[in-house]
């Protein structure tokens, strides 16, 4: 991705040519009023510290959060498949194991509805699970 913010020797950042310089009263180079340049300040440092964590690959983003909606293609022993939308009751970013019919398994993320759970791994995003009804009307089509 391409960054957005520059650093200079005086440990100050630039966005879109406009320069942000460290000092305890307001920006000097700033036309805001009531102190609103301190927050454009702040928001410039995060930005540059979120782009220097992607840049050294620390920066992980994860496909759901809790209470996110997903859309299972679920594949049923007869050979029907049926899309069950279910909501994300937990996120594993680095995995857990859970011991299922004396094998360990490896997931990253739990969902439930009412009548059933899951355990899908990130790998299964875009495979069985989806992120939108859409997506997963369309693999459903391809089986």
């Amino acid at each position: 991705m391409e960054r957005l913010t520059e650093k200079f020797k005086d440990e100050s950042y630039c966005i879109s040519d406009i320069r942000v310089i460290r000092k305890e009263t307001f920006y000097e180079d700033m036309e805001c009023s009531h102190g609103y340049d301190l927050y454009i300040g702040k928001a410039i440092d995060k930005l540059a510290e979120y782009e220097n964590l992607e840049e050294q690959g620390k920066l992980l983003k994860l496909p759901v959060a809790v209470g996110d909606a997903v859309y299972h293609l679920c594949t049923f022993e007869n050979g029907e498949s049926e899309i069950i939308e279910m909501k994300v009751g937990c996120v594993e970013p680095c995995g857990s194991i859970r011991q299922h019919k004396g094998v360990c398994e490896i997931w990253n993320v739990y969902a439930e509805t009412d009548c059933t759970k899951a355990y899908f791994r990130f790998s299964d995003f875009n495979k069985t699970v989806f992120l939108t009804r859409e997506e997963a009307e369309a693999a459903l089509k391809e089986l």
